[in-house]
């Protein structure tokens, strides 16, 4: 009877030992804290920290590339392939009044435009453009100031003229683009010949720009960034 208690006993004593092994050891079933859980929380912070627009924003510009954010970077074609580059960019914010547009830029929608002044500072523009209303002429100033040149204005109704200009006179140079966020589609559309024409900007976005390199009318590759 003694030998059968002790036999007994110690099979179940060895059963417990083994499942607590398999549980981790702790009986828990969660295994020791510092086994696996430090690389699980590493993986899921590094998965909340990554920016998914890391890749298309832009931290720093020069004449010949844009860097981005994760480092990666927007080469801009070299002068010798003759590829015209535009810069397109909505307007800043401006007031609103009796649901007309009186036709100036906020205070924030200045402080855009200057800011717009320095990105593009270091890039050797061949242009500053403007649709003819007086919140795209005053976004592009401060550009047009610190390049040593004068803004001009296009008619966004028939884009024939500008797009001569560009091509025909400045092919190959950089040109900076402010147009309506309404009509940037429009635009876009032309200079890709119908192949790309994306949904309209909301009225208060002002750090998204379309990069279009083109080498004549209607053949233009578009890259869409913020900065």
């Amino acid at each position: 009877m003694n030998f059968r208690l002790f036999k007994n006993g110690f099979i179940l004593a060895l059963f417990t030992s083994v499942l607590i092994s398999a549980c981790g050891g702790n009986g828990t079933g969660t295994g020791n804290p510092g086994d696996s859980a430090p690389d699980q929380v590493s993986d899921n912070n590094s998965k909340k920290e990554k920016d998914p627009e890391a890749g298309m924003t832009v931290v720093s510009m020069d004449n010949e590339k844009m860097t981005m954010k994760d480092g990666s970077t927007l080469e801009f074609p070299k002068p010798e392939e003759k590829k015209t580059v535009m810069f397109i960019l909505p307007p800043g914010d401006f007031y609103l009044e009796d649901r007309s547009i009186s036709m100036r830029l906020s205070d924030d929608g200045l402080a855009h435009a200057n800011m717009l002044g320095m990105f593009f500072s270091k890039v050797q523009l061949g242009g500053v453009l403007a649709s003819m209303t007086p919140y795209t002429t005053q976004t592009a100033q401060p550009v047009a100031q610190l390049q040593n040149t004068t803004v001009f204005n296009f008619n966004n109704v028939d884009y024939g003229p500008f797009l001569d200009y560009v091509y025909n006179t400045k092919l190959g140079e950089k040109f900076v683009i402010v147009e309506d966020a309404i009509k940037i589609p429009d635009l876009l559309y032309t200079l890709t010949g119908g192949r790309y024409q994306p949904a309209e900007l909301p009225r208060d976005e002002h750090r998204t720009m379309y990069v279009v390199f083109s080498e004549a009318r209607a053949f233009g590759q578009v890259s869409k960034v913020k900065f």
